[in-house]
């Protein structure tokens, strides 16, 4: 019966000890999980982090066939001639061929011509506009979407992400939509626990573009990533910086 009650002895509190043992774990608990929420990568600006997204590796100019969903990249969401926008194609012409097979310095930036954006670059599966023009509601559903821009502007295109993967983190801008999947607003726009729901192939939830992905360490044509939206002031420098910054507005012709 001693062991099973709590004793005041001298004025002090004694507690059991498998009570004792519980609130020890349960404090234990409570400092990891305040550690780690501490030190995760979350709410830059009040945006949050989708955690474990598969990643995978598209570029500007990548035909489409079997293997992308017959998609291609010669167009964007936003940009009729998308290698025009960048100033050549930024990968190989045909699928069968790999990122990597074109010349790139250290940091994966093609060297065969001089990007004229920045070739930090991704894509998600949220498309802002249709055949008819802007798509009823997906502005409404972006947290920015009290922000107004001009007719020939998107209010999406150009919108920063900080990227990391096993330690890395790149910070790249919004440049299509993709990948396989383009209304997945409450997994793009969400607080973070939403999955993507595209079921294509390594049912990925964001595109990366060769740099972004090479500087991350990819060393085939996926991986796992956690992403976030971040505002231009919190961008650092980095190679992501050394090119003009992708801007918001649309390049279509007819």
């Amino acid at each position: 019966m001693i062991n099973k009650q709590i004793n005041r002895i001298s004025g002090t509190l004694t507690l059991p000890r498998g009570i004792a043992t519980l609130a020890a774990i349960i404090a234990l608990i409570f400092i990891y999980l305040l550690f780690r929420e501490v030190n995760r990568p979350d709410a830059v600006g009040g945006y949050p982090v989708h955690h474990d997204i598969t990643a995978t590796i598209f570029w500007i100019g990548e035909p489409a066939d079997s293997s992308n969903d017959n998609i291609s990249n010669v167009p964007t969401a936003w940009e009729t001639n998308a290698k025009a926008q960048f100033g050549g194609a930024d990968g190989p012409s045909s699928r069968d061929g790999n990122p990597s097979d074109v010349p790139r310095n250290a940091n994966g930036i093609v060297t065969s011509f001089r990007p004229l954006e920045n070739p930090y670059y991704f894509a998600l599966p949220a498309a802002e506009y249709g055949d008819n023009g802007i798509i009823k509601g997906a502005r409404e559903k972006s947290p920015w979407h009290e922000q107004s821009v001009g007719d020939d502007r998107s209010l999406f295109k150009g919108r920063w992400v900080r990227i990391t993967s096993q330690g890395k983190t790149v910070y790249a801008q919004w440049l299509d939509v993709g990948p396989n999947v383009e209304d997945d607003y409450d997994y793009v726009f969400g607080d973070g626990k939403q999955k993507p729901k595209n079921t294509f192939g390594y049912k990925a939830g964001i595109d990366l573009s060769p740099a972004t992905a090479f500087t991350l360490g990819f060393k085939d044509d996926k991986r796992d990533v956690s992403w976030q939206f971040v505002d231009p002031q919190n961008v650092p420098d980095g190679p992501w910086k050394l090119y003009p910054a992708i801007n918001n507005k649309t390049y279509w012709s007819d």
